[in-house]
């Protein structure tokens, strides 16, 4: 079995990753999914720092 390590920021991005997945389907760009992604992290108040 496996030890998550920070259980609650774990589940919040599986949700905003499986949300994310499901507004844009297979089908979408890189770009399109990163710049969702990039919101729904700032809605759920997440910090985070886009590549670069």
């Amino acid at each position: 079995m496996v030890n998550v390590i920070h259980k609650e920021l774990s589940y919040q991005l599986n949700g905003v990753l499986f949300s994310v997945h499901n507004s844009v389907g297979k089908y979408a760009s890189e770009a399109q999914v990163c710049d969702l992604i990039e919101q729904e992290l700032k809605v759920a108040g997440i910090q985070y720092e886009r590549e670069k």
